[in-house]
């Protein structure tokens, strides 16, 4: 089985790593949250998983916190995400990001192996500017290896989040990739799939549900996206996802046998046991084929209760509900 993805890898990589698609790792869905509604959430409340798809609005998370997602690909393939922020104090947050996808090992025809691997880290900064309305960004430093080449990328985001009508309605702007490269792979100049993003996202009155909607314009030659996404929290312990790309309707990737009606299609579900908030997600037809995305979050200071809804024990201070967002 192994022998005969061996050739859909090489494809890939030679899509990704050699052709005008080189930096497809700035694209992909990188964390769990984020890959159950499509990466569709540039408007929705924020949680740690935030930092590159909503900046801005992680001044919100009243919470310091680290998060780890792992996310598995065809064959040796897989990504690891480790994600932290930390509140400098009530008005601004800084947070980073560390993003490692990996290929596997490939054999030369003397025998000998390399490995193939890209990697990206993030800082970012957010802060309150007035009432809701708050900005951010991230500086992102790119790496990418396979055998003998290489290259490095500068890239910035550049985000607002404002909210209105007693914060139920959120929207949000953002320029995102925007910088240039360090050095090329086998001396191709490339440009950044840089892309302007715009979301607004609603809180139902009398029904625990978020729905947000997002449209991304790319600069290059890739197809605009329209995101549809929703969450649904039940209780502060449960929280359920949903997510649709109406432009991934013939997305096709590999050998193209999985049914394409729902390619666009994405599910996740949360669960919150005292500090530990844990995610899945799985998308039908995602950047990495059959790929299942998995992710922990530790809150510091969170209040400990159970899963059943019981009030428990504080840690260093009480908060309010999930998420534990400023007001």
């Amino acid at each position: 089985m192994k022998k005969k993805l061996i050739p859909i890898l090489i494809i890939t990589l030679t899509n990704l790593l050699i052709s005008n698609s080189s930096y497809k790792l700035f694209e992909y869905e990188l964390d769990p949250v984020s890959t159950s509604m499509r990466n569709g959430n540039i408007s929705h409340t924020p949680s740690i998983t935030s930092a590159l798809i909503n900046p801005a609005g992680m001044n919100l998370i009243k919470n310091n916190g680290i998060n780890l997602s792992y996310l598995k690909g065809f064959t040796e393939t897989y990504n690891i995400n480790i994600r932290a922020n930390y509140n400098l104090d009530s008005l601004s947050s800084l947070f980073i990001t560390n993003i490692f996808q990996n290929y596997g090992d490939f054999k030369r025809v003397d025998k000998s192996s390399y490995q193939s691997y890209e990697n990206i880290f993030s800082v970012g900064y957010s802060r309150k500017v007035f009432n809701n309305l708050y900005g951010g960004g991230n500086l992102k430093y790119y790496y990418g290896s396979i055998d003998d080449y290489s290259s490095s990328v500068l890239a910035v985001d550049l985000n607002i989040f404002y909210r209105l009508l007693n914060r139920k309605l959120s929207l949000s702007l953002g320029m995102f990739n925007l910088g240039t490269q360090l050095s090329e792979f086998n001396g191709v100049s490339e440009k950044l799939p840089t892309a302007l993003k715009i979301g607004a996202s609603n809180k139902l009155d009398r029904l625990p549900l978020e729905i947000s909607f997002q449209y991304n314009r790319f600069f290059e030659d890739e197809e605009n996206e329209y995101i549809l996404s929703a969450e649904f929290i039940p209780n502060e312990n449960l929280e359920i996802r949903a997510g649709y790309n109406f432009s991934m309707n013939n997305y096709e990737l590999g050998t193209g046998e999985k049914i394409e009606q729902f390619s666009g299609l994405s599910l996740g579900l949360g669960i919150n046991i005292a500090e530990f908030e844990f995610d899945i997600a799985y998308p039908i037809n995602g950047y990495l084929e059959n790929q299942i995305n998995m992710g922990l979050t530790y809150n510091f200071g969170k209040t400990v209760g159970s899963f059943f809804g019981k009030k428990g024990k504080k840690t260093k201070k009480k908060i309010n509900k999930r998420k534990h967002r400023r007001k």
